[in-house]
C-alpha cells in the first residue's frame, strides 16, 4: 500500500501512522519509565519528562533513528517536499498519563511536523480539532467523515508513530485504565533554502 493511500486527510490536514513498528527493548523501556518528571502545566493531571531534548541521549539513539526515518517518509514521500530542504527533530519529551489523567488541548509552536511515538498504550485515543468552521452555517450531516467533522479521534498503537502538521490542535482523552499511557512527543524544523526569489520569500535556514 502506498503512503498516500495509507494517510488520512483530517480536515484537509495530512495525518499519517507509520507502517513500521518500533520494538522497544527492556533497557529502553526502563530508561523512559525512570525519567524524572514534572506536572504538565496545561492541565489534565498528566506528567511530562523534565528533559525535553531526549534525542540527545545515547539511550534514545535507535528510537531517534526510527523516528527520523518515519518523519522523512512523511515529509518527502507523502508531502513531496524537495530533498534539498532537510527536516530534523528538535525537541522530544516523554508524556505519562496514569489512570484518570488526560492531556489538554494544544498546538506545537515553532515546529513544522509534530509526532507521537507510542511507548505503552492501551488504546487511549488522540483527539484532533478542526479549529475553525467549515461553513458559515450549522448544517446537519447524514454521517461524519474526515471532511465534515469538527473533531476526529485516532487510536494509539504501541510502537507506531503518528505524524501531523504542528499547527493542528489536539488533546488526549482520559485514561480509564490502570495501565499508564506513555508516549514520546516530537517537534521538528527545517534547514536549507525555502521559498523563492520570484515571490520575495527566499530564506536560508
Amino acid at each position: 500500500m502506498s503512503i498516500k493511500k495509507q494517510a488520512m486527510s483530517i480536515f484537509g490536514y495530512p495525518i499519517w501512522i507509520s507502517e513500521e513498528t518500533y520494538n522497544f527493548n527492556d533497557k529502553e523501556l526502563d530508561y523512559i519509565k525512570s525519567l524524572p518528571t514534572k506536572m504538565n502545566g496545561g492541565g489534565g493531571g498528566n506528567r511530562i519528562s523534565l528533559d525535553d531534548y531526549l534525542f540527545k541521549n545515547t539511550e534514545m539513539s535507535n528510537i531517534k533513528n526510527f523516528c527520523q526515518k518515519q518523519i522523512d517518509k512523511y515529509f518527502y514521500e507523502l508531502m513531496n517536499v524537495e530533498d534539498q530542504i532537510k527536516i530534523y527533530p528538535t525537541q522530544a519529551w516523554a508524556n505519562y498519563n496514569s489512570k484518570n489523567e488526560k492531556h489538554h488541548s494544544h498546538k506545537h509552536a515553532n515546529s513544522i511536523v509534530s509526532g507521537v511515538l507510542y511507548v505503552q498504550t492501551n488504546g487511549v485515543k488522540i483527539h484532533f480539532e478542526r479549529g475553525d468552521e467549515l461553513w458559515p452555517l450549522q448544517l446537519r450531516y447524514k454521517s461524519f467523515d474526515y471532511f465534515n467533522s469538527e473533531s476526529w479521534w485516532v487510536n494509539s498503537i504501541t510502537g507506531k508513530i503518528l505524524l501531523f502538521p504542528s499547527k493542528l490542535a489536539h488533546n488526549v482523552e482520559e485514561n480509564e485504565s490502570d495501565l499508564q499511557r506513555i508516549s514520546i512527543a516530537i517537534n521538528t524544523f527545517v534547514t536549507g533554502y525555502i521559498g523563492n526569489n520570484l515571490d520575495k520569500t527566499g530564506l536560508n535556514l
